[in-house]
């Protein structure tokens, strides 16, 4: 566990009070490398996202990089949570939030949380501590279950409201 200050206790005689000096904790060499690479990859597919030309549809996007349609969309003839998600990537970076939003809420969200994450990720490495702020698993499962609800709202209202 990473603890951006811990404390040392000096005592050169038995009867002398311990002090505490602060000792500055730096991340392991491989640890600030595994989270540049993942800054730096979430910033990669940003840019990769903004170069593609949104779908008028609201989803398809993804095809531009040689990649299949939906298998949901090609076997039951419904998008899945998912589907949107390039697209809305794609909005997003061109500064269109509410046609992001039309093409998927939680890809909106995602890709809001993937150009928060390449900054913060990528600061972490460069300082060799966190930046700002330190993750903790009530805030993993937080953003994890915001984007779950958010993704999975979207979904239902796109399959059975508006279709």
């Amino acid at each position: 566990m990473f603890h951006p200050i811990a404390y040392q206790s000096t005592c050169h005689d038995a009867n002398v009070t311990a002090t505490l000096l602060p000792v500055i904790y730096r991340m392991p060499t491989r640890t600030r490398f595994g989270l540049l690479v993942l800054g730096v990859g979430a910033a990669i597919l940003l840019l990769v996202a903004r170069f593609l030309t949104p779908s008028p549809s609201g989803n398809g996007t993804h095809q531009q990089l040689g990649l299949p349609p939906c298998t949901m969309v090609t076997l039951l003839g419904r998008p899945c949570p998912f589907c949107g998600m390039t697209t809305a990537w794609s909005w997003l970076l061109r500064g269109e939030i509410k046609r992001a939003a039309n093409a998927n809420a939680g890809g909106l969200l995602a890709g809001i949380l993937a150009i928060l994450l390449s900054v913060w990720l990528t600061m972490t490495a460069i300082k060799g501590r966190w930046w700002l702020v330190r993750p903790n698993p009530r805030m993993i499962f937080a953003l994890s279950l915001c984007f779950s609800v958010v993704t999975l709202t979207d979904w239902i209202y796109r399959l059975w409201i508006t279709s």
